[in-house]
């Protein structure tokens, strides 16, 4: 007698959807997001929370892939809020780590960051390791979401090593904190690095970058300009700002490559689009001098503002210096002293000639319209 065991509709169907999501879970791993939702799209009538949660995560990642920070808000990400809400409903926790996520960055909605926190903490509170981990995170930077705890934060992420592989953030932050000596370790740089070095090599751009900065500096490594340029290189590929910035520099430089300010304008301006401080001023440099672009003395002094509104402190003394000789914008002895003196109050070291030169300018009336303006700024500093 031959006997046939047969499975149930209910049950093909889920050794079925696991199978999908396995087969999705690899897929993601090697950004293959596309063909990720393709596989999970057939299921997406059942309303599996599991099955929702990756589909709205793999949704929203094919979707921002490669866009500007500034473009991510109008990307359309209904259909991923709508999933990522239905599971979350029914109790997912990577889908209430995804919606924190949604809400913190602005991704298809404006950035809302008390439904940011009250997303991440029910999804900490469910469990989700990755909630976690951003929770962690947080608390080891300290951010808009939470105030900085590092001693909580490395507690959170002692737990996660008893209870996951070494992921590459829990890597980073423990190796930050031996190499700092926080947390109650003593710093041990050597140790350390090799942390964040694990993370690095899984390819998180973060600790690629903070390689780049022990291989120039010499932290927990011997110093090594070529290997650290190349930690860079990755993390500039992975749109790391200030990494950017730094390969900028190494084409103004020389270092490791022939000089090519066309090359370093092209890295500026991938950090200025970002709004990092150094991309800004540096691309600003590159416009005033018309080294690698075309000089342009306007854009310069915007590009200047700009830095400056971000809170940059150099940029304060190079935008003296165009208000003072009238380039891209009319000569003002004012607007230079003013600017001058805020760029020395923030930190910047004093240059004497630059204030004999601005001061020459400066009539009685004039020199007293800017000291009370210096006054009024430096009143609402302190505020």
């Amino acid at each position: 007698m031959l006997a046939c065991l047969l499975l149930a509709p209910a049950a093909w169907a889920s050794e079925a959807r696991e199978a999908a999501l396995g087969q999705a879970s690899e897929l993601w791993a090697q950004g293959e997001y596309g063909r990720a939702i393709a596989v999970l799209e057939p299921f997406e009538a059942e309303a599996d929370p599991e099955l929702d949660a990756m589909l709205a995560s793999l949704l929203v990642m094919q979707a921002i892939d490669g866009l500007r920070p500034e473009d991510v808000a109008n990307v359309d990400l209904a259909r991923a809020i709508a999933l990522a809400e239905r599971a979350a409903a029914a109790g997912s926790p990577m889908a209430l780590n995804e919606l924190h996520l949604i809400h913190l960055n602005g991704w298809g909605v404006p950035v809302d960051l008390d439904k940011a926190r009250d997303f991440l903490e029910r999804a900490v509170a469910a469990g989700d390791e990755g909630a976690r981990t951003n929770y962690a995170a947080n608390l080891f930077e300290g951010s808009q979401l939470l105030p900085r705890d590092r001693d909580r934060a490395c507690e959170i992420f002692n737990e996660l090593l008893d209870v996951v592989d070494p992921q590459p953030y829990v890597a980073y932050y423990l190796g930050l904190a031996r190499v700092q000596g926080d947390c109650g370790f003593t710093a041990d740089p050597g140790q350390g690095i090799e942390l964040v070095r694990l993370a690095a090599d899984q390819g998180l751009r973060f600790a690629e970058f903070q390689m780049g900065l022990a291989y120039e500096e010499g932290v927990g490594v011997e110093r090594d300009l070529a290997q650290a340029l190349d930690w860079f290189q990755r993390a500039a590929d992975q749109g790391v700002a200030p990494a950017q910035w730094r390969i900028g520099m190494s084409f103004v430089r020389g270092e490791g490559r022939a000089v090519d300010p066309a090359r370093a304008v092209a890295w500026f301006s991938r950090a200025a689009d970002a709004g990092h401080v150094d991309g800004l001023t540096s691309l600003a440099v590159m416009y005033a001098t018309g080294s690698g672009v075309e000089k342009d003395t306007a854009r310069a002094l915007s590009l200047y503002q700009q830095a400056v509104d971000a809170g940059g402190v150099h940029a304060y003394r190079n935008l003296a210096g165009m208000y003072l000789v009238g380039e891209g914008v009319e000569a003002d002895p004012v607007q230079a002293w003013l600017h001058y003196e805020m760029g020395v109050a923030l930190g910047n070291k004093e240059e004497g000639w630059l204030r004999d030169a601005i001061e020459a300018r400066l009539e009685p009336e004039a020199r007293a319209r800017a000291e009370a303006a210096l006054a009024e700024w430096k009143s609402g500093q302190s505020r």
